[in-house]
């Protein structure tokens, strides 16, 4: 086990990489010594991992910071009032309702049918699909968050997206279980690239793949359909059970580092 994880470090430590201007297709992946991911980065979000557990989101800006650990988020958002100044807002879900809060403001949500007239207060708003509320709507920035709210399984779930210009991150649960993120994804229309982070199904919720992907409808010899695109910088980490890098399977550099 020592020399494994010698030569895991060696390898590491003798990547020769040169980290340059981040993006969708040229991210920072960084592990540590025992095979663990510990954040991915594109410029525009940075994903932190803990023994192979997802644990929160920032974006690169600082106006947008996710614990998954507390289900909460920070929002960073222009004051309506006074624009120079910024209004710190969390969200947080709650076993059978979400809590919004601005300075010494609460606001508790327990029906998504009935959602009070005071959530815009707080700079939230709601979102409709078939004429039925389905979440919440917030503007961060440049950024545009929707939370589905999920209110059928034991306790309260939600799926993120969070929309920016021709760019989509999301994060998706299953919330018929443990309520955990399943899939976290982000898609760039205009790049046609992207990049996929599954998880595994059960309690511990580890990571099970990061790889690059881009997929949409395309036709081939006339036929229409949903596949993967082509991608001309490719790279793929596979983790075992216990979330550690399964090394052999990867397409993609080593690299011990800090996203932050």
């Amino acid at each position: 086990m020592v020399f494994v994880r010698f030569v895991f470090l060696l390898l590491l430590l003798t990547s020769n990489s040169v980290i340059g201007q981040l993006s969708i297709k040229t991210p920072l992946i960084c592990h540590d010594y025992k095979g663990y991911l510990k954040c991915y980065s594109d410029g525009k979000y940075i994903l932190h991992f803990e023994n192979g557990n997802f644990k929160e989101l920032n974006s690169s800006d600082s106006f947008i910071m996710y614990s998954e650990v507390d289900k909460t988020f920070k929002l960073l958002i222009r004051s309506s009032n006074y624009p120079q100044t910024l209004d710190t807002i969390t969200v947080t879900q709650l076993p059978k309702s979400i809590m919004l809060k601005k300075g010494s403001s609460t606001l508790e949500i327990t029906s998504l049918s009935n959602i009070p007239a005071t959530i815009y207060d707080f700079g939230v708003g709601s979102y409709s699909e078939y004429n039925q509320v389905k979440g919440l709507s917030l503007g961060v920035g440049d950024k545009h968050i929707l939370l589905e709210i999920l209110t059928y399984g034991r306790i309260w779930g939600w799926n993120i997206r969070i929309w920016q210009s021709e760019q989509l991150f999301a994060i998706h649960y299953n919330t018929l279980k443990r309520n955990n993120p399943s899939l976290i994804f982000i898609k760039d229309f205009a790049l046609k690239y992207g990049m996929s982070i599954g998880m595994t199904n059960k309690s511990n919720n580890k990571i099970r793949r990061l790889e690059s992907v881009y997929s949409d409808t395309m036709t081939v010899n006339g036929i229409t359909a949903i596949g993967d695109y082509p991608l001309d910088k490719y790279y793929s980490y596979e983790y075992s059970k216990s979330g550690k890098l399964v090394s052999k399977s990867r397409i993609g550099e080593l690299q011990l580092c800090k996203c932050d």
